[in-house]
């Protein structure tokens, strides 16, 4: 198997991609001739948009460093507490097709979002070799099949992942305080003191009113929490973010950092206080683009003020998500 990996594409690549892009779905169009949808017909002034775009990430696939086609993951939002993310379009130049490139490239892309809790696409029915490759990565076919006309037939397919969100409630006190006091009693025992350890039903469930709660939830069952609030004007600040132990060291916590500023599209600075002296703590925001700004002393510990200002999130938390 030749070596397969992804390039984040940049503006500049635009008329590459564009062209590439028009190679890979002639033939299709010339079989089914669906003037209203093909790529085929779409301005490079889409891929440029595309390419500008927040919510989209484009990449090159490359082959033994050739770029043989491209694929695009576009960010829909959120829904019933997942991250949902499109594939649109995945292509591989007619002379490279057949070879396991568009499995490769769509693995390698699936792998780069642990984040994401629904995956979305749509194909051809008519193309038996389209459909089995996303089935074989995972996906299964779901809603309504939607005909273009009398050859061509459009169909969506839909992969779900392991991680998922939802908001607390009142009757979640019990589980978030065997969370919290799991995740938080090392502190405890260290400082002898941690505000996140030891709540009772009522504290916790004042909590939950005063600051939301999201649960986080791994195949269902809850492994962890993330709380934060808004300042105003684009600043939020992590109230809380917590792993049971034995889910810690799994990219997890990152996960939820990504998940939360997803749900807060116009964040423009986000800030949190940790241990001064826990240098796992410290490291781990430091590898999700934080920055340590200051101390401050919280009740009888010196805690580290950090700040993740936006720009230096995206290269950061690759590496915290490896």
């Amino acid at each position: 198997m030749a070596d397969v990996k992804l390039v984040r594409a940049v503006p500049e690549d635009a008329e590459r991609i564009h062209r590439m892009k028009y190679r890979a779905f002639l033939p299709l169009y010339e079989r089914y001739r669906d003037d209203e949808t093909s790529p085929v017909k779409e301005p490079v002034d889409k891929v440029i948009r595309q390419l500008n775009s927040r919510n989209t990430d484009y990449y090159l696939i490359e082959c033994d460093g050739d770029a043989v086609g491209a694929v695009r993951a576009a960010f829909d939002g959120a829904e019933d507490g997942r991250l949902v993310y499109r594939v649109s379009p995945l292509f591989v130049l007619p002379e490279h097709q057949g070879c396991g490139i568009g499995f490769a490239a769509m693995t390698a892309l699936l792998r780069r979002y642990p984040q994401a809790g629904v995956w979305r696409l749509s194909t051809i029915l008519q193309e038996r070799r389209n459909c089995r490759l996303y089935e074989r990565c995972g996906f299964v076919r779901c809603g309504t099949a939607t005909p273009v006309n009398d050859r061509m037939t459009i169909v969506y397919y839909q992969k779900l992942q392991g991680l998922c969100y939802r908001r607390a409630s009142e009757d979640d006190a019990q589980t978030l305080i065997g969370i919290y006091d799991a995740a938080f009693r090392e502190d405890f025992l260290r400082y002898g003191e941690c505000p996140g350890y030891g709540h009772t039903i009522a504290s916790m469930r004042d909590s939950i009113a005063r600051i939301p709660k999201q649960l986080i939830l791994l195949d269902d069952r809850p492994v962890g929490a993330i709380s934060w609030v808004s300042r105003g004007a684009g600043e939020y600040e992590i109230r809380c973010l917590c792993v049971l132990p034995e889910h810690q060291r799994r990219g997890i916590g990152a996960q939820a950092l990504r998940y939360m500023r997803e749900c807060c599209p116009d964040w423009r600075r986000i800030l949190l206080i940790t241990p001064a002296d826990s240098m796992r703590n410290l490291c781990f925001y430091e590898k999700c683009g934080f920055r340590a700004v200051g101390t401050e002393m919280d009740g009888g510990v010196q805690v580290a003020r950090l700040v993740l200002e936006r720009g230096g999130e995206r290269t950061a938390c690759s590496a915290a998500l490896q």
